[in-house]
């Protein structure tokens, strides 16, 4: 089973053995596939959007004043407002102004060229899949009276705590995806090689089609999944992934309806 991945890209034979195999293996061998690529997508993930994760939250440790959070209400020791905003992606910036107990217009924060505004009793934020809109959440719903410090340490704190969790559940969360993305486009190849099993007068029902189908994605799946970890998005790859995946379905049919090959005399 470990190698499976290996010979379903490398041997067009061992889909002589995929033809034959119990439902189950195929099942395994779906769940072993999507653990695969889901651990490629956490390791890309890491690779390319970590860096900007553990920088935007040193951006907050070195710039974002110490605040208190208590009774529904913002404090510090700002006597102006103060703008953040992000040295790699200038779009994200904050305006603070923990003085301010006003509501904020979304106008303010075009005025301001900010996507968010922090003042004492509420935070502000604009959405940009709606322009003209914005989010508002009210602090005065939480009163609770203990005060929370939000400070360097807090934000070192966070950003542990974030990438602990973000990285096992976009993991958790793809291999569940992948079960289900990956199943459902071997019922759809499976129809490819119905037609490509005419073709061929391969002989093969839908179910062995299946199992085929879904070891011949193999390949498309491996160069996908490199494509990802090195930053290299492929042009057209749908089509150039349907035509690798046909290719390995048309030659896994014709090696299958192969006589098998007589052993060796002693």
């Amino acid at each position: 089973m470990i190698l499976d991945p290996v010979f379903a890209i490398i041997s067009p034979s061992f889909y002589r053995k995929v033809a034959g195999q119990p439902w189950w293996r195929s099942a395994l061998f779906l769940a072993y596939i999507s653990a695969l690529l889901s651990l490629a997508g956490a390791v890309s993930l890491k690779i390319h959007a970590g860096p900007h994760i553990d920088s935007t939250f040193t951006w907050l440790e070195k710039s974002a004043p110490p605040l208190t959070f208590a009774d529904g209400k913002l404090t510090s020791t700002l006597t102006a407002p103060l703008l953040l905003r992000h040295p790699e992606f200038e779009q994200v910036a904050i305006m603070v102004d923990t003085s301010r107990t006003d509501p904020v217009t979304y106008q303010m924060l075009l005025d301001a060229k900010v996507s968010a505004y922090l003042a004492s009793n509420a935070f502000y934020m604009t959405e940009p899949q709606h322009p003209g809109q914005m989010k508002v959440y009210d602090f005065s719903k939480n009163g609770d009276p203990k005060p929370v410090t939000i400070d360097a340490a807090f934000y070192e704190n966070a950003r542990q705590i974030f990438t602990r969790v973000l990285y096992p559940t976009v993991f958790v969360l793809g291999f569940l995806f992948l079960i289900l993305w990956n199943g459902a486009w071997s019922l759809i190849y499976a129809l490819v090689g119905l037609l490509l099993n005419g073709l061929a007068e391969g002989g093969l029902g839908f179910a062995t089609l299946c199992s085929v189908a879904l070891y011949a994605q193999t390949a498309a799946s491996f160069v996908q999944a490199l494509s990802l970890v090195i930053g290299f998005p492929i042009p057209r790859w749908p089509l150039i992934s349907l035509l690798i995946t046909g290719a390995y379905i048309w030659l896994a049919i014709k090696k299958i309806g192969e006589p098998a090959q007589p052993a060796p005399a002693v």
